[in-house]
């Protein structure tokens, strides 16, 4: 309550006091006067009037008095609590408050200022203000009373040195304020250390790494919410041919990104503001501009920066120049067409090649084959192996070119069956004994007793190392001797037996220099013009493919006009049960082998066709022939056959074709499970394949020789022996 409504109280009380009293006196006085005329009567009646007043007034001044005084009461209470309230607020306000009444007195400072100061309350009441954090501030002290006196108020920020010596960052704020009508100074400190070195190591960290996105050889960008470009380093810079003042502010994707691609890549980057999550554009990979308009590959990794909500602000953009990269890949895709191209023009070369020398060399090794079963003299059959030899060379020279294109293509698999080592062995010192008494030299072939009979592994691979080595020690030695010594150079009693292959000759030998040479392809140590000895230098590179594919080593020892000795080590599996009869091995009655078959050999060449007719007429069956697949359909629609022998490249209709037709009845009139023995030049990598897939039974690859041809007689009588039954 103030003092002006104090007054009014005591006016109007005084007010009422004068009104009352004066109309107290006047009608009680008229009253006395009316009760009676006696002055006794009257004398009483005054002093009881008089008494009355008293007590009137007493009991008024009393009312008043204890009002006033308990508004007094209450307003201070109030003002207690309130200083009370105010005080307990100061005390525990985060900023140090400190109350200055003069320029050199201390009136008042809070708990968090005792604690800024690192001293006691009592020292920091008895402090003079140039003290309190030194000299240095001293002076903004004095300027804060300056302007206090103007009634204005100083703040700032700066550094002082407190009780411990120490010195940190503050911000102040002076402000005048007036107690007891006197000019007092309230200034408050908050300590800032902690956040000045951490904006400055923030801002040490932003120079560090800003350098570093600076001089970093990758693109570094920024982007904010409108997709404007607000940083840009040097390197983007240099890249793109503009200046930063160019570039910065400029709209990125009508600047930079091509127009083909910039409604895809605004979507992007719409869909991520509007999801306020990276998305897909955590790494994007798209084209941008440069100055002169020409197209730079860039793959982008983004993150984003927010604010305290969390609202995406900016993105940055890191990128990796692929231009040069992806032109690299381009040129790497089309060499790679190129050599694919080169590599099909190879295989179907290779395929006709094929196929056109093996048509041929079938009919030469056919008709010596009919020619040496006839009545011959010694120096006719010499006559007759001597082109044998000659033959089987050229067709090894062929399936070596075949070999080395199956394995570059990763075509070429070992097979995994039971064999007996002396039916491996047997064909290769059958051809090169012969041939070695042709050129006057001596052939040993020699096998340690305790080298397993029966093993399990490929046969045939195993057969064409040998052929390929031995052939060589025979080829190139003029004089002396060729020995194929069989041994297993140690004991083991694992699953796998250690096998040792040594070819020994006393030919011309290699150089050192050259028998690293010898194992790639098309290579011999002697490629001179006027070398004398032949071949197109492909069996040993084949052979140490093969050894290597069994797991195998090949070792040459080998020194000019003295020999050659070649050390094979293969790892073949271990037969258990030596007594088990080797898999090629016929099972079907003899009697249905002895029973002659009736054939039909489809085939339209006129040499090859004879030859086949003829053998199988030497082996005992009917054999009937047809020129193309249409007339091949037509006598199976009219006659019974058990079995036919069918060429692929035919005119009119081709044997694959035929087969089709056959499987499918599309012509009625003979059995849909006639077995069909394909007989081609066809012999290329998944030639085999293609033609079992297409319904063929058997496969035979021209030139046929008069052993495969029984065998695949006897697969024959076998299935059909299974049919009977």
């Amino acid at each position: 309550m103030t003092i002006h409504t104090y007054r009014r109280n005591a006016f109007k009380v005084a007010l009422f006091y004068a009104v009352a009293g004066s109309c107290w006196i006047i009608f009680s006085d008229l009253f006395a006067n009316l009760l009676s005329d006696v002055p006794q009567a009257i004398a009483w009646y005054q002093m009881l009037k008089g008494l009355l007043f008293v007590l009137f007034s007493a009991l008024l001044i009393y009312m008043l008095a204890a009002r006033q005084m308990s508004d007094i009461v209450e307003a201070h209470k109030r003002e207690e609590e309130s200083e009370k309230r105010y005080r307990t607020i100061v005390e525990n306000v985060t900023d140090a408050l400190i109350i200055f009444a003069d320029r050199d007195t201390v009136a008042y400072a809070n708990p968090m200022a005792c604690e800024m100061l690192q001293l006691p309350l009592e020292k920091v009441l008895q402090a003079r203000p140039k003290d309190i954090f030194g000299s240095s501030f001293y002076s903004i002290y004095q300027d804060a009373w300056d302007m206090a006196q103007h009634g204005e108020a100083l703040f700032g920020e700066t550094s002082g040195r407190v009780g411990s010596g120490r010195t940190i960052h503050f911000e102040y704020r002076a402000t005048p304020m007036r107690h007891d009508g006197q000019l007092h100074l309230l200034a408050s400190f908050r300590d800032i250390t902690e956040r000045k070195r951490s904006a400055e190591a923030l801002a040490r960290s932003e120079s560090k790494f800003r350098h570093v996105l600076e001089n970093i050889p990758l693109i570094g960008i920024s982007l904010d919410t409108k997709c404007q470009l607000t940083f840009a380093n040097d390197y983007f810079l240099e890249l793109t041919g503009y200046t930063r003042k160019e570039a910065l502010g400029s709209d990125w994707i009508e600047t930079f990104i091509p127009e083909d691609i910039r409604d895809t890549v605004r979507n992007v980057f719409e869909t991520t503001m509007a999801r306020q999550e990276l998305g897909e554009l955590s790494t994007f990979e798209n084209e941008i501009l440069t100055r002169s308009g020409s197209r730079l590959n860039v793959a982008w990794s983004n993150v984003l920066s927010r604010d305290s909500k969390d609202r995406i602000v900016e993105v940055t953009c890191m990128g990796v120049d692929l231009t040069e990269r992806s032109r690299a890949e381009e040129a790497l895709r089309t060499a790679k067409d190129a050599a694919e191209i080169a590599n099909q023009v190879k295989n179907e070369f290779l395929a006709t090649m094929s196929h056109e020398v093996r048509t041929p060399l079938n009919g030469v090794m056919g008709m010596l084959q009919l020619m040496e079963s006839t009545a011959l003299d010694e120096e006719q059959r010499q006559y007759i192996a001597t082109a044998m030899i000659s033959s089987q060379n050229l067709l090894r020279i062929l399936s070596d070119i075949l070999d080395i294109s199956r394995i570059e293509a990763n075509k070429f698999e070992l097979a995994d069956e039971e064999f007996e080592l002396t039916d491996v062995v047997a064909p290769v010192v059958d051809t090169y004994s012969k041939e070695a008494t042709i050129r006057g030299l001596d052939f040993r072939y020699e096998i340690d007793t305790h080298v397993p009979k029966i093993l399990q592994g490929d046969p045939g691979r195993l057969r064409q190392v040998l052929f390929n080595l031995v052939g060589n020690a025979v080829k190139y030695t003029e004089s002396g001797e060729v020995v194929l010594h069989i041994s297993v150079p140690f004991a083991t009693d694992s699953a796998r037996v250690p096998v040792h292959f040594m070819i020994s000759d006393t030919g011309i030998g290699i150089p050192d220099q050259k028998l690293a040479e010898v194992f790639d392809s098309f290579t011999q140590a002697d490629s001179s013009y006027t070398r004398r000895f032949g071949g197109v230098g492909l069996g040993l590179t084949i052979v140490r493919r093969l050894v290597q594919m069994m797991d195998g080593s090949l070792v040459m020892d080998s020194e000019p006009g003295r020999g050659t000795d070649v050390h094979v080590n293969v790892f073949l599996k271990r037969v258990e049960d030596e007594r088990t009869a080797p898999a090629h091995q016929p099972s079907q009655p003899q009697e249905l082998s002895e029973r002659p078959l009736k054939l039909l050999v489809v085939e339209d060449e006129t040499v090859n066709r004879f030859y086949a007719v003829r053998l199988l007429q030497k082996l005992g069956h009917d054999a009937r022939e047809a020129m193309d697949g249409e007339e091949a359909l037509q006598l199976l629609a009219t006659e019974h056959f058990d079995a036919v022998f069918m060429d692929i490249h035919m005119p009119k209709l081709d044997g694959v074709s035929a087969t089709r037709s056959i499987r499918e009845n599309t012509t009625g009139g003979f059995p849909t499970d006639i077995p069909i023995i394909a007989m081609t030049a066809y012999a290329m990598p998944g030639d085999e394949e293609e033609f079992k897939q297409a319904g063929m039974d058997d496969y035979l690859a021209k030139p046929v020789e008069a052993e495969e041809l029984a065998a695949a007689l006897e697969r024959i009588s076998e299935r059909l022996a299974a049919t009977a039954a």
